[in-house]
């Protein structure tokens, strides 16, 4: 059962919930021959079979393996989004160099090179195409997960293999678990400390995953019979889970805007999946995207009744404190406005 706020538009989030993501067939293999691939910055196709004019082209007589195109070092998108292609070494034991792309701006990332390591071994190779390159063979393996498009059955498989590789140092389980955001460095969302506080009156504890090696985290939400956490990266971290172990994982909405990757996630680790809205949007610029922020959260009637139908208490403070929460939302949200006129102004 969902919780959710009649007030907004929930078109798009029950046209997400109704779609069916998960596809059965098996991933397909492009072999490519004699085709260069483009540094990051030298435009959006990254991999052509003719040679570019006035432009010199380093050959290398060797086959890789294409991992993809990075856009950013964010941890989520590395994590969930980018390794997709490496269901392929599972079923191919070939020791060939992996090949990506990222815009200069990105530095490669240890968080990277740590999964390509679990999932391929000490002795993998990763390399960062900076000029355009021919090589002898491209291979390119399918994305087993594309946002919003589809996931497949091998993308859980890559986590699988991860997981089993990580050396947890804490080996204590719990059966309810909360994912906090509130010690993270930017306070992107105003108002958690009450959430947090409710789930751990009713026996979750209380994570900060950011503060933990990924091994610990894997653990900690792989053995659980509960999972709840705000909407995002923390929630998305349900890739550790037992596929098809059923279990429940309990999301607090923050924003009116639907981001179908966790919807696609639950689909394939088929795990129960409740959404209740605790956002609330007073000004219609904000949040200024989904990912930015800021976020204005309170205690909603959807979360007292979430309370109610599971026989849960609820601490007095959870349901205070919303007016000093909307003055600090409502000072974010001047100090962006000020910050985005002047960039403005002054480019």
């Amino acid at each position: 059962m969902n919780y959710i706020n009649e007030k907004y538009d929930t078109s798009d989030l029950f046209y997400f919930i109704g779609r069916k993501y998960v596809r059965l067939e098996e991933p397909t293999v492009e072999r490519i021959t004699n085709a260069i691939v483009f540094p990051y910055e030298d435009g959006v196709s990254q991999i052509e079979k003719k040679t570019p004019i006035n432009q010199s082209v380093k050959v290398l007589d060797k086959t890789v393996i294409y991992l993809g195109r990075m856009s950013t070092a964010h941890y989520g998108n590395i994590l969930f989004d980018f390794i997709s292609r490496l269901w392929w070494q599972a079923e191919n034991k070939q020791n060939f160099d992996w090949i990506y792309t990222a815009p200069n701006r990105v530095h490669t990332p240890a968080l990277l090179h740590q999964l390509a390591e679990l999932f391929l071994g000490k002795d993998v190779n990763l390399v960062r195409v900076t000029n355009p390159t021919q090589y002898k063979e491209i291979i390119v393996p399918q994305q087993t997960f594309i946002h919003d498009k589809y996931i497949m059955p091998q993308y859980a498989s890559i986590y699988s293999k991860i997981y089993l590789a990580l050396q947890p140092k804490n080996t204590i389980a719990y059966d309810k678990i909360y994912l906090t955001r509130t010690h993270l460095n930017r306070h992107k969302e105003i108002g958690e400390k009450r959430f947090e506080r409710f789930f751990e009156a009713n026996g979750y504890h209380v994570i900060a995953p950011e503060e933990l090696a990924i091994a610990d985290q894997a653990y900690l939400i792989n053995h659980c019979i509960e999972m709840a956490s705000i909407e995002g990266s923390h929630a998305h971290g349900v890739v550790w889970a037992n596929p098809r172990g059923g279990g429940r994982q309990i999301i607090l909405r923050k924003q009116s805007e639907v981001i179908p990757r966790q919807i696609m996630l639950n689909q394939l680790w088929e795990k129960e999946l409740v959404l209740i809205d605790v956002f609330d949007e007073p000004f219609s610029d904000f949040p200024i995207s989904h990912d930015r922020g800021p976020f204005l959260l309170r205690w909603t009637p959807q979360i007292e009744q979430f309370a109610k139908d599971n026989n849960m208490m609820v601490p007095s403070e959870c349901r205070r404190g919303y007016w000093t929460d909307l003055i600090e939302y409502t000072f974010k949200c001047i100090i962006y406005k000020i910050w985005h006129i002047l960039k403005h102004t002054f480019r």
